[in-house]
């Protein structure tokens, strides 16, 4: 994977540890950043057939920000490129026409996500490595709640990774809109 850090990005690695474990380490923060935030940091293509409503504007279930639009068709019949633009959410049509009302008729193609990655998520997947490499160098939380004998507390922030400096970056770039392609 290596989308958003490089093996030699991570500075503590345990001897004699060959390049394709640390990878394999790598991949595993990688998909665990991408669980938790419910997002990819990188662009992706999207290819997907979506119901048309009749009206000059669609909002298709990507759940990721659009980046760009490169064709859509309608009913097989591909919709001229300057008749129609997009948003961050939707794709919209700029000749006054209107999207065909239909079921699964409009093809959308194009790509989504993030145009890079962000640099806290660069910081939090070489935060995780190193703490996979050595569990002394950040502070952990347990999810939910501790008690003390009869007494039970809430530690108060959220709980993602168990890594408390990687959560405090994490919680800014949890996808709220649902799952990614």
């Amino acid at each position: 994977m290596s989308n958003y850090a490089q093996v030699s990005d991570v500075d503590n690695w345990p001897a004699g540890m060959e390049t394709p474990e640390k990878q394999a380490r790598l991949d595993r923060v990688e998909e665990e950043i991408e669980r938790v935030t419910r997002d990819a940091f990188y662009v992706q293509t999207f290819d997907i057939l979506v119901s048309g409503n009749g009206k000059c504007r669609l909002f298709p279930a990507l759940h990721r920000r659009i980046l760009s639009v490169t064709a859509i068709t309608v009913d097989d019949e591909a919709v001229q490129v300057g008749s129609w633009s997009f948003d961050e959410f939707s794709v919209f049509r700029t000749d006054e026409g209107c999207f065909k009302a239909g079921v699964r008729n409009i093809r959308l193609q194009g790509t989504c996500g993030w145009p890079a990655v962000p640099a806290a998520i660069k910081q939090v997947t070489i935060i995780l490595a190193r703490d996979e490499n050595d569990r002394t160098l950040y502070r952990h939380k347990i999810k939910g709640s501790e008690s003390l004998g009869d007494y039970r507390y809430d530690n108060g922030a959220p709980v993602y990774t168990g890594v408390q400096e990687a959560d405090e970056i994490l919680g800014r770039y949890i996808n709220r809109r649902g799952s990614f392609l």
